[in-house]
């Protein structure tokens, strides 16, 4: 079937698509490429561009080479649709830091994909032998075609002198730069040099403008800076209530600091309603994410309510209360 694919015969390739799917799922690679180049064709099967890449990729990242070059081509392609464009996004998060992968994005970022060329660059910040200097060199090639998360990336080398020299001027131009295209994480970090004074004068209200912007995106980060100004007023006027929505948001979105200090009030009924079974909750989620003075307060309510650690030591103290 592979060959007659190849040499291009349509024989009986419908009836045949299943055996080519069950070889696949064996690990045979060139059949995952077949497969992928007959959805983008439509032999034997409806054309559906996004299952050619689903497969293109699955072959690609072990190792195969035309369907890295296909992989390369779709990735530089613009005129990928936001169904395409999610899955590129999720196939590149989630194939990990292997040589395989490192091959088919190196080929993608050099034939011109924005996200493979900051994927990449990430990349070679995460390997072993981490190869600073090449990859401030790819987030800056990104970033001067207009990608954001390039623009963050060579801001973050300028702002720790990672790969370049430090330079926190650079740092603040770029960070502005992807901010003012909406992109949280450089919002988020604008607000941080507005408020040090980094790369710019020091100003808490334009501090505080591109915070809330941030937060009101949904950057967990940014809603838990948010909460601190407004609960002790740094930079802002307090607002104890507004202060409590935005932890309560960060909370939800597991941010374990947000957790941690949300678990605090809801114990002792700090500017809320008193609950301890979900400051439980919230301790235990925090903890997972290694919060170590969330697991303490946590071990310490389990021994208040039961005489027993976590373990099931009996408690020395089991009456001693929780200090917030």
């Amino acid at each position: 079937l592979l060959q007659k694919h190849k040499l291009g015969s349509k024989a009986d390739i419908s009836k045949s698509f299943q055996l080519l799917q069950a070889t696949a799922a064996q690990g045979h690679v060139k059949a995952m490429l077949v497969i992928g180049n007959c959805y983008a064709a439509g032999d034997g099967v409806k054309v559906n561009s996004t299952e050619a890449l689903l497969w293109w990729s699955k072959a690609a990242v072990k190792g195969q080479t035309e369907a890295q070059i296909n992989m390369a081509k779709v990735m530089a392609s613009k005129k990928k649709n936001e169904e395409q464009e999610e899955l590129l996004r999720s196939i590149i998060e989630g194939i990990g830091a292997t040589n395989e992968t490192a091959t088919w994005l190196h080929l993608a970022a050099e034939d011109g994909s924005l996200p493979a060329q900051v994927e990449y660059g990430r990349m070679l910040m995460r390997k072993g032998e981490p190869n600073l200097e090449e990859a401030a060199k790819w987030f800056q090639r990104a970033a001067l075609y207009h990608s954001v998360d390039g623009m963050h990336e060579l801001a973050k080398c300028y702002l720790e002198g990672t790969g370049v020299q430090q330079d926190a001027n650079k740092a603040f131009k770029w960070f502005k730069a992807g901010a003012k295209q909406r992109h949280l994480a450089c919002m988020f970090a604008l607000s941080i040099c507005y408020t040090k004074g980094e790369g710019v004068k020091q100003d808490d209200q334009k501090a505080w403008r591109w915070l809330q912007q941030a937060a009101e995106g949904g950057l967990a980060a940014a809603m838990f800076n948010a909460f601190i100004r407004l609960d002790d007023g740094r930079g802002v006027e307090p607002d104890q209530e507004q202060a409590l929505q935005y932890l309560r948001k960060a909370a939800q979105a597991d941010h374990p600091k947000a957790q941690y200090n949300l678990a605090l009030r809801l114990k002792e009924g700090f500017h809320c309603q008193r609950d301890p079974r979900k400051a439980a909750e919230l301790l235990s989620s925090a903890a997972q994410q290694g919060h170590s003075k969330a697991k303490e307060v946590l071990e310490e309510m389990v021994k208040g309510y039961t005489g027993r650690d976590s373990l099931g030591n009996a408690a020395e103290h089991p009456e001693a209360q929780l200090s917030p």
